[in-house]
């Protein structure tokens, strides 16, 4: 198998999902990504009735709420 330069790993997905879909691949409920959509917090594209994600919305979702371990000494 060839290796594939400048590979990134959201190119192997479609770049839109809808919330059934994102569900499935990220583990945040359906009706959870809704009501972050419906919130703001989530990035979406409307398209006609439909909403659809942005991988990297969820990525950046992820980044916002992280919690870091506490550091020891």
């Amino acid at each position: 198998m060839k290796k594939v330069e400048n590979y990134k790993p959201h190119e192997a997905f479609p770049y839109f999902k809808s919330p059934q879909d994102m569900a499935k691949l990220c583990g945040i409920g359906e009706n959870t990504l809704r009501t972050l959509m419906d919130r703001g917090e989530l990035e979406f594209l409307p398209i006609g009735n439909r909403r659809l994600l942005y991988i990297e919305a969820i990525l950046d979702y992820y980044h916002r709420h992280k919690v870091s371990t506490p550091k020891t000494c």
